[in-house]
């Protein structure tokens, strides 16, 4: 995708919209200003459809596509109705910079997460985990598993998405209650 600069435009703006609800978290080098972490966090409520949202508004065929494959996590499963909720913390994006992986700075993100919600009576974080390191995290921080596809079942099932080959097995959708 970072060679589709219309797909980098749609990201951008979407990062752009989450970054206004403020619910982000960065992770600067002791310091400094120097950002070596971010998560892109937003409250997803019941009534917002952002996922359809977006991909109104998303110029790309592949950023598009990548919003398509994520919606497959809910095709039958409803978060809100599973966990009873009208809205809960997720997040588009969790990154490290390579220089400062091996830190736990990726759990730290996920564990931050608990004190968020608490503070604003959220009662649960719940995404969309994309790589087989990030669900590792996912699992030692206590996220629970509700729905997954394996790469391999997407692209025999969903063959117009034109999956490009990927370094991990599953997609999964996990979540944490607090």
């Amino acid at each position: 995708m970072s060679n589709d600069p219309v797909a980098v435009e749609d990201f951008g703006t979407m990062w752009k919209f989450i970054i206004q609800q403020k619910s982000t978290l960065v992770c600067f080098k002791e310091g400094s200003d120097d950002m070596i972490g971010v998560n892109l966090n937003l409250v997803s409520s019941k009534n917002d459809h952002f996922l359809e949202e977006i991909n109104k508004q998303n110029q790309s065929v592949n950023s598009k596509l990548l919003i398509d494959i994520l919606g497959l996590m809910y095709k039958d499963f409803d978060t809100y109705e599973h966990y009873d909720v009208d809205e809960y913390l997720t997040s588009f994006g969790l990154v490290v910079d390579r220089k400062y992986r091996d830190r736990r700075i990726g759990e730290q993100f996920l564990r931050s997460r608990k004190p968020f919600c608490e503070a604003f009576g959220i009662k649960l974080t719940s995404t969309i985990f994309t790589s087989n390191f990030s669900n590792k995290i996912a699992d030692n921080v206590g996220f629970k598993l509700d729905r997954v596809l394996s790469y391999a079942d997407i692209r025999n099932d969903y063959p117009e998405f034109n999956l490009p080959p990927i370094n991990s097995d599953l997609l999964t959708l996990k979540t944490l209650v607090f």
